[in-house]
């Protein structure tokens, strides 16, 4: 299945809120949050992201 150009810039988004804008895992967490209503078609996307940083203590964060 091909891939849409909006669901390849909220992985861009994601990976920018995450490696690239210098926020608090917390702040990064809620930036990826709002992209499910910027661009629906990446609900999964960012539901699967949020999965993975659920469990990641904020004391120790994930390495970036």
């Amino acid at each position: 299945l091909p891939i849409s150009p909006e669901r390849i810039a909220a992985v861009k988004a994601m990976h920018k809120a995450l490696y690239r804008e210098d926020l608090k895992l917390e702040q990064s967490v809620e930036r990826i949050r709002a992209l499910t209503e910027k661009t629906p078609e990446a609900a999964p996307d960012v539901e699967m992201m949020l999965n993975f940083l659920k469990d990641t203590s904020p004391e120790r964060g994930i390495v970036r």
